[in-house]
């Protein structure tokens, strides 16, 4: 009969080759180990053969004859041979039984682990498209974009910029409501309560959400340049009335020669305007009515009564052509 020891030793030779080493232990192993998640491998210990005694016990020596020298026969050898072999032949067929289920549940857990790296592949893949899209969205809207969905500081900013609009125009029910709204951010982020004014969490925030240096700077210098256009139709309206208060004495050369400032400085406001809109990428669509304003503004400051009908068509004729026209005056 073959050697049972010698058997098991091939078997396990064989399973070896293909199987993955024991794992770490789970408390010493590092988090992100995929060892760390592995069963323990089971290990082969092979039966301890006991060796034939062929002595009788002197129990089993019929009566009388306890003193002689009795010894088993080889059929006894036989079946204690078979009995030890059948011993370490069930501990290798449960080593082999251990060995394949341990080999299963490898693959169940290998199975496991690659759902959860995909399952986490996907939620990191959706974390980022989503964050594209929000920076997107701030980006058009000229805020400074977020660096991650973590990060309420966006939702904070906004916020706090709504809650600021509300409270100056002395709106605080609607200004507690931005207040309260943002003390739930910090709670879900973990924060805790930024106070009355939010600063015990300031430290905390970051400028996403906030206008970039972009918008500040085109709105500053839209404002700039209404203030001047304001300066300067102020400047026109005083050159009218003072024009007034010299008498009418000059006749209709003298209206003539009003009528034809006031429409050039129409005329020219709307170039501005026309230009201001184009190089800050306005939308052209609107340009005639953007144009418009200029007249508009005319007759709030009582000048476009005082200007001729020829005058008036020279200006208008350059709302409707609002593409192809000269800088000129005349």
């Amino acid at each position: 009969m073959a050697d049972i020891n010698a058997m098991a030793q091939a078997i396990i030779n064989k399973r070896n080759a293909s199987l993955l080493p024991a794992p770490a232990d789970t408390t010493t192993s590092q988090s992100g180990d995929f060892s760390s998640l592995l069963p323990y491998r089971p290990t082969y210990t092979p039966y301890t053969r006991q060796e034939f005694n062929p002595t009788v016990p002197i129990n089993e020596r019929p009566a009388g004859t306890e003193n002689w020298t009795w010894t088993k026969n080889l059929n006894s050898r036989r079946l204690w041979d078979e009995e030890q072999n059948q011993k370490a032949s069930d501990v290798l067929q449960r080593y082999q039984l251990d060995l394949g289920n341990w080999e299963d549940m490898l693959k169940l857990k290998q199975l496991d682990y690659q759902a959860n790296q995909d399952k986490l592949t996907r939620e990191s893949q959706q974390k980022q498209y989503d964050l594209s899209n929000l920076n997107t969205q701030l980006t058009a809207q000229g805020l400074i974009p977020a660096s991650s969905l973590d990060d309420p500081s966006w939702k904070l900013n906004l916020n706090g910029a709504l809650w600021k609009q509300a409270y100056d125009a002395g709106n605080y029910e609607l200004a507690n409501m931005y207040h309260q709204a943002n003390e739930a951010l910090r709670q879900q982020a973990g924060w805790g309560s930024g106070g009355a004014d939010g600063s015990l969490t300031a430290g905390r925030m970051t400028q996403a959400g906030m206008p970039s240096w972009e918008r500040t700077y085109n709105e500053q210098k839209y404002a700039d340049t209404m203030a001047q256009q304001q300066f300067e139709n102020e400047l026109a309206l005083a050159k009218y009335n003072a024009s007034l208060s010299r008498g009418s004495g000059g006749g209709s050369a003298s209206s003539s020669k009003i009528s034809k400032e006031l429409a050039d400085g129409i005329i020219a406001d709307m170039q501005n305007k026309k230009l201001y809109l184009i190089n800050n990428g306005g939308d052209k669509n609107y340009l005639s009515q953007y144009m418009a304003q200029s007249i508009y503004e005319a007759q709030v400051a009582g000048a476009w009564d005082r200007i001729s009908a020829t005058d008036k068509a020279r200006v208008l004729a350059l709302i409707n052509n609002t593409t192809n026209y000269d800088n000129s005056s005349s």
